[in-house]
């Protein structure tokens, strides 16, 4: 891509993004190695234009059927509105030949990403360096080959999704058994999943049991790897749940996330700022990029705990979220409700509340201003 494109571009990128809670637009490339122009597609949900956050970036191979990568951005866009994985935006790969691009022995979409694709992504995006690519199928092949070669450090995750892992008489399978029969770790995650209906599925179990017996081999390679089979799902059906499981155990191995911090409430184990950044640093120190839960991170899981009535869990979270967003009068509340239920609420903290509640009028609804303020005004010592 010419620089005076690629400054177009841009523009026009910024521009939509301005416009739109979401974006998604097509990327034009004057690819060096397909020796012509190819196309990526890239889709922002809706929190990237509220969310001052850097995205991880999700690479989605077979973007030329637009089922495909519809499905894609709809469950994406859901999973991150929600909290359930990593802020992160979508990269659609558009593919003319998917067959060669997939082979195994394929280095032109190695390329293709590694020089063109991610570099620009970058570029003109707000992201974070964390990547996963996840492909169906013959994509499945490309993910596995990818994972275990000498590009295997593009992405720190991967997803298979009824991955052909057999192709070419077990080639990805015995790649991966050299790699790791060197000693030479390999920290990034690996999901890998299958159906139990159909043909293609009884293969893709095959293959995956292999795989598993190979990981197995190497337990202290550091490969995080997590097969998963999806009952009474076949070739296609299995595309879906997999897709929204895989990104979920992806974010988890660099997030913090709700399912963390519920295991750790019910296993008897830390809950407190300290324990969950020393996690998130030995996270960021095997996959060199992991995410500390933001204010809205905790109050969302700070809101489940308090409904469940763990009050005390609840009460550490929201007292972490507002060290990070001191200003913000809907946490204030949160954290004034469970005080009083615990009854250790103060004059001061209900002070905070009707001046946070003032100074944010503007961005607060007229119910929600008049409630927080008649609460305060209520419940204060």
């Amino acid at each position: 891509m010419t620089r005076s494109i690629l400054a177009i571009t841009t523009a026009l990128v910024l521009f939509s993004t301005a416009l739109h809670a979401s974006l998604d637009t097509t990327l034009t490339l004057n690819s060096q190695a397909f020796g012509g122009e190819r196309q990526v597609r890239v889709f922002l949900p809706e929190r990237y234009s509220t969310d001052t956050a850097a995205f991880a970036i999700t690479v989605v191979l077979d973007a030329q059927y637009d089922q495909f990568w519809n499905m894609a951005k709809s469950n994406l866009d859901y999973l991150v509105d929600s909290y359930q994985v990593l802020p992160m935006i979508a990269v659609g790969i558009v593919s003319e030949d998917r067959g060669s691009d997939f082979a195994p022995p394929s280095t032109a979409l190695k390329a293709h990403l590694r020089k063109e694709v991610l570099p620009l992504i970058e570029e003109l995006y707000r992201t974070a360096p964390y990547r996963i690519c996840l492909g169906h199928s013959w994509g499945g092949a490309f993910v596995g080959h990818t994972a275990f070669s000498e590009d295997r450090d593009l992405f720190q995750g991967y997803l298979s999704i009824s991955g052909s892992l057999d192709a070419d008489d077990y080639v990805i399978l015995h790649q991966a058994d050299s790699l790791l029969g060197t000693g030479t770790p390999v920290n990034h995650a690996f999901v890998a999943t299958v159906g139990d209906v159909g043909r293609r599925e009884a293969e893709s179990r095959q293959a995956l049991d292999r795989m598993h017996g190979v990981m197995n081999k190497y337990a202290t390679s550091g490969v995080a790897f997590m097969p998963e089979i999806f009952p009474e799902t076949d070739h296609w059906s299995v595309v879906i749940p997999s897709f929204n499981a895989g990104l979920v155990k992806l974010s988890r191995e660099v997030w913090f996330d709700q399912w963390h911090f519920e295991h750790q409430l019910h296993t008897g184990g830390e809950i407190s700022r300290e324990y969950v950044e020393r996690w998130t640093a030995l996270a960021r120190n095997k996959y060199g990029y992991a995410r500390l839960p933001g204010p809205g991170d905790l109050r969302f899981c700070a809101n489940d705990f308090r409904d469940m009535g763990h009050y005390q869990s609840a009460l550490q979270l929201y007292e972490w979220g507002m060290e990070l967003a001191p200003e913000s009068a809907r946490i204030q509340y949160d954290l004034c409700w469970v005080k009083h239920e615990l009854g250790v609420l103060t004059t001061e903290d209900t002070v905070l509340l009707s001046r946070l509640a003032e100074t944010q009028k503007d961005t607060l609804s007229d119910t929600l201003y008049t409630h927080f303020l008649e609460w305060a005004a209520e419940h204060t010592p």
